[in-house]
């Protein structure tokens, strides 16, 4: 609570200044994170969305140097989407954080792993505990609509999104092993390969029903 109050009040501050302006943008994303692990996601909602506002009304310059921070902004709040159960909100927030990642032709590590972080929320499922009032939205289904992409060893639309998303990581991370992004890489393959395993579990739970 303590830490809400203090990027709430940070968060308020408007000034002409650039670099202000920035701080400002960021820590009302901080103020959506926090609400989100606190699973008041409409709260959450609204923080993110007065996030993106604020990190677009920068100066074109700005905002082109800060784009890791937009496409940030735009996967956390289409996390939240996905957990209130809005799909197409989610879909629409997510892939638009894709296109600005995948045009940043000189991003470095960080950008990958953003990217990364967009195929894992679009391939995770949301299950009971993890979405408003402990209910999953209806049949829990993954945000992946696109086309299949061919993978080795890999079945179906949920899979392939993660297998981009541990590819992603896995040869970052092969690359830099302690790099400063290396903790935060492998806590997401960490998760890539939890949803890969709960996937699999609940497929070979219906089968032996």
């Amino acid at each position: 609570e303590e830490m809400l109050r203090f990027y709430r009040h940070l968060s308020v501050h408007e000034n002409a200044k650039p670099e202000i302006r920035l701080k400002s943008a960021l820590a009302q994303s901080k103020v959506g994170e926090i609400n989100e692990r606190l699973g008041s996601y409409e709260m959450a909602r609204t923080a993110f969305e007065s996030a993106l506002i604020k990190i677009r009304n920068l100066s074109s310059e700005q905002l082109e140097s800060n784009r890791i921070f937009e496409a940030r902004i735009l996967n956390q709040l289409g996390a939240v989407y996905s957990l209130m159960g809005e799909s197409q909100l989610a879909k629409e927030s997510i892939h638009e954080a894709i296109d600005i990642l995948e045009s940043a032709s000189e991003g470095g590590d960080d950008f990958r792993l953003e990217e990364a972080r967009s195929y894992y929320y679009l391939a995770r499922r949301i299950r009971p505990g993890m979405g408003p009032e402990s209910l999953p939205p209806e049949e829990s289904s993954p945000l992946w609509d696109g086309e299949m992409q061919q993978a080795p060893g890999v079945s179906g639309h949920k899979q392939n999104y993660l297998n981009l998303a541990i590819e992603l990581v896995t040869g970052t991370e092969l690359r830099k092993p302690d790099g400063p992004l290396a903790a935060r890489f492998k806590h997401l393959l960490a998760l890539c390969y939890r949803e890969m395993a709960e996937d699999d579990h609940s497929r070979r739970t219906d089968e032996d029903r």
